[in-house]
């Protein structure tokens, strides 16, 4: 049997075990099993590990998270989630960053269910989406200050 499989049997007591449990129990392992054959290819891929001392990893979650386990993608100043949830079976991607950022992370997970095989092509462009968002952002805040002390030099 696949080592994917072992929580199940690893319930406790199965007598006091109710419908609701084992079924929860199931899905979640379920969940996990596929997130873990269908990020396989991301962490092989060179273009997703952007850093190499902070790579891609995948994470077990508390039993109250949809995402059992994920794929963290590590980004600049934040980072993206991958995973299928226990409750729809669907791939989800989730981006702990600004709304505009959530906001790309839906439109591709949309694309990538409506066709698995495009995980890898949609997840390396919304990384490249949210990294140069990142960049622009830094220098629009270094532009604002280097200004500001402009002014205060032609103002002495």
């Amino acid at each position: 049997m696949c080592e994917c499989y072992q929580p199940l049997r690893s319930l406790q007591d199965p007598n006091n075990q109710n419908f609701e449990d084992l079924l929860a129990t199931a899905t979640r392992t379920h969940a996990s099993y596929l997130t873990r054959t269908q990020t396989a290819p991301l962490l092989n891929a060179r273009r997703i590990a952007l850093f190499a001392l902070n790579i891609p990893t995948l994470v077990e979650s508390d039993l109250a998270s949809d995402l059992p386990l994920a794929l963290h993608i590590p980004l600049p100043s934040h980072h993206l989630a991958v995973g299928i949830s226990s409750r729809t079976g669907l791939v989800e991607i989730e981006d702990d960053g600004s709304q505009d950022r959530g906001a790309r992370a839906k439109l591709a997970m949309t694309a990538v269910n409506e066709r698995k095989s495009r995980l890898l092509d949609d997840v390396g462009r919304l990384m490249t989406a949210v990294s140069f968002f990142y960049i622009f952002a830094q220098m629009l805040t270094a532009s604002r200050s280097s200004r500001r002390i402009w002014k205060n030099k032609c103002a002495n």
